[in-house]
């Protein structure tokens, strides 16, 4: 009887366990798959926004709305490898490798951050290149974000609640 008793009961409890452990079990894996895509996310994000700094850093310093679209306009030559008037994301790559000015600088645009920089091809002809309207529109989006990243870098060593004012009301 007691042999009938402990067999019915092990079989009840695992049972009415085994989906609970399951439950968990799988509860578990997606919290941490979730976290892992989030931290993929957030790297491929925070790359992207960096991979173009050394042009942008360049373009900052315009004087004027002209003399920024003179200076975009003299990069997309620069960048234009074929001489074809459209930069695709491999010229891209080889016209930025090919004007560095430095050999210590490393430039590290993978294909996720040129569809992130084109806004997933909105930026882009059909054949994904970049004609120099498209280039200039792309360009200053990226010096927006770039010289926001730049304030909000100094608002965080800023000391002055002046200047951290400033940089907030420039931000916007």
């Amino acid at each position: 009887v007691t042999t009938i008793f402990f067999l019915s009961f092990i079989i009840v409890v695992a049972w009415c366990m085994l989906p609970a452990v399951m439950a968990l079990l799988l509860e578990n894996f997606i919290e941490a798959s979730t976290k892992e895509e989030v931290k993929v996310s957030e790297q491929t994000s925070k790359s992207s926004m960096k991979a173009l700094d050394p042009l942008l850093e360049t373009l900052s310093f315009f004087e004027n709305p002209a003399d920024l679209d003179y200076r975009i306009s003299r990069m997309f030559v620069a960048l234009d490898v074929e001489g074809k008037q459209l930069i695709g994301y491999k010229e891209l790559c080889e016209g930025i490798r090919r004007v560095q000015k430095s050999p210590l600088q490393t430039f590290q645009l993978s294909h996720d951050n040129f569809e992130i920089i084109t806004g997933y091809g909105a930026l882009c002809n059909e054949v994904g290149e970049l004609t120099p309207a498209q280039f200039r529109d792309m360009m200053r989006q990226q010096l927006r974000v770039y010289v926001q990243r730049q304030a909000s870098a100094s608002m965080a060593v800023g000391k002055s609640s002046t200047i951290v004012s400033v940089l907030a009301m420039l931000k916007m």
